[in-house]
């Protein structure tokens, strides 16, 4: 026998309202959840947007800057057959004529600009000490000689890397055995030549001659 027959109307009417107050429970309880992952998600989306707007809105950083290349000292161009233009100057104790200068000065020439012409001019002092006497008067011809200085123009032609200089004409001409006609100048160092004599009494004698003009 089904229960359900032995209840009156009114509890057969309470069960029946209490089931479809369970129902409605659950169907207000399932739109609300609903409702609310709905709100959630639209609020996500709008939060997303917001960052991708101000993503693009924000200047963008400025890259890093780059590090300063180092700037290498000048390097010194090393005395060639190339750069021997100017004004030489050097000093040595050449025998027995004192303390003698040498000032030479090359130019290229023109139409050939690895040749040079050579202006020299050579000048000893004889000791310390003898060029007071008199003013020079009583001084050994040689040494009254050589406090003038002798005057050359010579022709320089490159030779085995040196400039080989042959004697165009004596300006004013020496009295003592170191007569030039020729000499070789042999770059050495950075701003600096080797002079050679080849006769006289000062052949096979060295001297360097420092850059002292242009």
């Amino acid at each position: 026998m089904n229960p359900m027959n032995n209840l009156t109307v009114r509890q057969r009417n309470f069960y029946i309202f209490c089931g479809v107050l369970v129902v409605g429970w659950f169907v207000v309880r399932f739109m609300t959840n609903a409702a609310q992952q709905a709100a959630f998600f639209r609020q996500q989306a709008i939060l997303a947007a917001q960052q991708r707007a101000r993503a693009t809105a924000a200047p963008k950083a400025p890259a890093p800057a780059l590090p300063a290349v180092p700037v290498k000292p000048p390097t010194f161009v090393l005395t060639n057959l190339s750069n021997l233009e100017g004004m030489w100057m050097g000093q040595r104790l050449l025998n027995a004529n004192g303390m003698c200068t040498l000032r030479l000065e090359m130019r290229p020439i023109p139409d050939k600009p690895d040749n040079y012409k050579g202006y020299a001019r050579l000048n000893c002092l004889p000791p310390a000490g003898l060029v007071s006497l008199r003013g020079g008067r009583v001084l050994p011809k040689q040494q009254r000689d050589n406090l003038n200085p002798v005057a050359m123009v010579l022709t320089g032609t490159p030779e085995d890397g040196a400039l080989r200089f042959m004697l165009d004409k004596t300006v004013v001409a020496p009295n003592d055995d170191c007569e030039t006609t020729e000499f070789t100048v042999t770059p050495f160092g950075t701003n600096q030549v080797a002079l050679e004599w080849h006769e006289g009494k000062c052949r096979g004698t060295q001297l360097l001659l420092g850059k002292n003009g242009r």
